[in-house]
């Protein structure tokens, strides 16, 4: 993007602090390490200014009191960083005529992972992106606030079941763990809870709409391609196995929105095994109803996982990357899968 000093100025609602020698920025930028040459950095805390400056930045947007120390590029003094942000990002993003759409956090992931479309960018921190980089048509974020600023505006429906009826989307088989599904008279195997097929459903309802090129092989190939509810499949000594090659499985997650889906689904779906649920104890409370078992340090849910009989555990409160740090190494004994 090209923005004229006094543009940014305007659209700023700001004040322009001096005669500067530079007469537009390259980009809009908010944290230091995406400052380049011809960035107006955005300084919600004066004292990265050296350091914005030293790497090329234009131009400062501050609020309060700071010395002009270099008086060649653009200092523009705002009342309040967070309104003129609003102001500045709006009339950006109406001018460019992006589509915004707005996801639930877990749709935003699969869509992360599966679009091709070099047009549609996810944004998972910040809208700065989309002031650095040319090219965006369509952004997919989670952030209800960002959605008033775009140009044009998508939400993802909860209620499919009209739209499916013309889709050409199915379900050929469904466990917990893993579903096959067909697309386009092409089959995938997805391994992830199956509670994550109708975000995926979703994603691909909206992808179609607004003709975006996506490939569920970038999904289906992985051995886990989400960053949430991972199952670990474990032996009697909690060594990791092969995915389905055994009847005992831990699952955890920090997400409380997330870990109440997948355990509900669970208590309706795997009541044939033994469930037991882990929690720390000032989150009894929402899991009172499956009598937790409580932790306090990684090393005491350790100690309980050894020593409790189980088919699926489910941990709030903790990551899969942390509990995969628990667990221990994998074995590599070739099992039949039972999944």
């Amino acid at each position: 993007m090209r923005l004229g000093v006094n543009e940014a100025v305007e659209l700023s609602l700001g004040e322009l602090q001096n005669t500067p020698s530079i007469s537009y920025f390259n980009s809009i930028v908010l944290s230091l390490n995406k400052v380049q040459k011809g960035s107006l950095f955005v300084a919600k805390d004066h004292t990265l200014i050296p350091k914005a400056l030293e790497l090329g930045a234009y131009g400062i947007l501050y609020a309060g009191e700071y010395p002009l120390s270099d008086r060649d590029v653009a200092w523009i003094k705002l009342k309040d960083i967070e309104h003129s942000l609003n102001h500045l990002f709006k009339f950006c993003l109406l001018n460019e005529r992006v589509v915004g759409a707005l996801l639930s956090s877990i749709e935003l992931e699969i869509a992360s992972k599966i679009m091709v479309s070099g047009f549609v960018w996810c944004l998972k921190e910040s809208l700065e992106d989309l002031f650095i980089i040319e090219g965006c048509k369509i952004a997919f974020f989670d952030k209800l606030e960002w959605l008033h600023l775009f140009y044009k505006q998508e939400r993802l429906k909860e209620d499919l079941k009209e739209d499916l009826k013309e889709s050409h989307l199915s379900v050929l088989n469904q466990s917990f763990f893993c579903s096959t599904l067909v697309y386009e008279k092409q089959e995938y195997e997805f391994k992830m809870p199956c509670i994550f097929l109708e975000p995926l459903k979703r994603v691909i309802q909206l992808c179609e709409k607004l003709q975006i090129e996506f490939d569920l092989n970038l999904l289906g190939k992985k051995e886990y391609p989400l960053d949430h509810c991972k199952p670990f499949f474990v032996n009697k000594n909690l060594e990791i196995a092969p995915y389905g090659a055994t009847a005992r499985v831990i699952v955890a997650e920090a997400s409380k929105e997330l870990f109440e889906m997948m355990l509900q689904k669970a208590l309706e779906t795997l009541s044939w095994g033994k469930i037991v649920v882990f929690c720390r104890k000032n989150s009894a409370a929402f899991f009172k109803k499956t009598n937790p078992y409580f932790y306090a340090t990684q090393n005491n849910l350790k100690e309980q996982l050894k020593n409790l009989a189980f088919n699926f555990a489910f941990i709030y409160g903790i990551s899969s990357h942390h509990l995969e740090s628990l667990l221990n190494p994998p074995f590599f004994k070739k099992t039949p899968t039972l999944w």
